[in-house]
């Protein structure tokens, strides 16, 4: 998640058809489910799982109406937040459905712009919700959870410093890239991997990755000051988006970065592709803008459409 705060107004949708593509840039081929209701209505995920359950937000077209969702084996479900969220954002959901993501309640807080939780799914009972904060935060955003429900986010020091944290209750630490002025940590493997992305003192964008604490920068070769490293999966696949000049005007790309090699994965013919899960099948989670999707960028009301990008065999 960028540093700036994401309002995506986002509800219940169905899968269309798939699209096939092939970048010239990949290897590896892969087909598109772009999650979408109708030419109006859209959707965005967040996190996907090693089984493939989804969480995001959506709209329709009919009522406009903001909802979250869990993409269950096809199935789209409404999460239902506490009263006291009067906006909330899903980071990520584990293979035993525990989503994490922050919220903020209503009238605003003027000790906590932002605050995290973690929503536990036992058996057929509503899901339990705990709230935490990295103590003596002003703001707390969770981002990632694996399936030893670790989680990672970020959090801002109460003079305006963002930091990376990882959480497991009751349990607190901070992350901090050495050359970084400030640390986010987007998601984390079963393998204790941490990636993410920090900030360098002239405002550059890096993608890095930390195992037991050794960190490595992630950098697309060809981008223009801007890498976020996004999520990772247990093999150690990372995917993220850089930012690269178009005919002189800057765009966004998907990547892909695996056993030391980079390579640019884009929707189908988007002005804009943000790569944003991949799970332990390779199945990768992203969103993007464009034509078939969204209003022409100039206009206030472009918005996402969500997809997934499931390698072919």
């Amino acid at each position: 998640m960028s540093f700036g705060k994401r309002l995506l107004r986002l509800a219940l949708v169905v899968l269309l058809g798939e699209i096939s593509i092939a970048p010239s840039t990949f290897a590896q081929s892969y087909s598109f489910q772009p999650l979408t209701q109708s030419a109006d209505g859209y959707a965005v995920g967040y996190g996907i799982n090693s089984v493939g359950e989804i969480v995001g937000t959506a709209v329709s077209s009919q009522s406009d109406t903001v909802n979250t969702f869990v993409l269950n084996k096809g199935s789209f479900q409404t999460l239902v937040f506490p009263s006291a969220f009067a906006y909330a954002q899903t980071g990520g959901i584990n293979r035993s459905q525990t989503v994490v993501g922050w919220w903020e309640g209503s009238g605003g807080d003027p000790n906590s712009m932002f605050h995290s939780f973690v929503a536990i799914q036992q058996g057929k009972k509503p899901r339990s919700f705990a709230t935490f904060d990295f103590p003596g935060a002003s703001a707390t955003m969770a981002n990632g959870v694996n399936d030893t429900s670790q989680v990672v986010g970020s959090f801002t020091d109460n003079v305006g410093v963002v930091h990376g944290f990882t959480y497991k209750a009751p349990n607190f630490a901070s992350i901090d890239y050495p050359q970084g002025v400030a640390t986010v940590a987007n998601a984390i493997s079963d393998r204790g991997e941490i990636i993410g992305y920090y900030e360098d003192s002239s405002g550059g964008l890096h993608g890095f990755a930390s195992v037991k604490g050794k960190m490595t920068p992630i950098d697309f070769p060809t981008s223009v000051g801007l890498t976020e490293a996004t999520a990772v999966n247990t093999a150690g696949t990372v995917v993220g988006i850089y930012g690269q000049f178009n005919g002189g005007v800057p765009a966004a790309h998907g990547f892909v970065f695996n056993k030391g090699i980079y390579s640019t994965l884009d929707y189908p013919n988007a002005m804009g592709t943000y790569l944003v899960g991949i799970n332990t099948g390779g199945n990768i989670l992203g969103y993007y803008y464009g034509a078939s999707c969204s209003p022409p960028p100039a206009d206030e009301a472009a918005h996402p459409c969500g997809f997934v990008a499931t390698p072919s065999k």
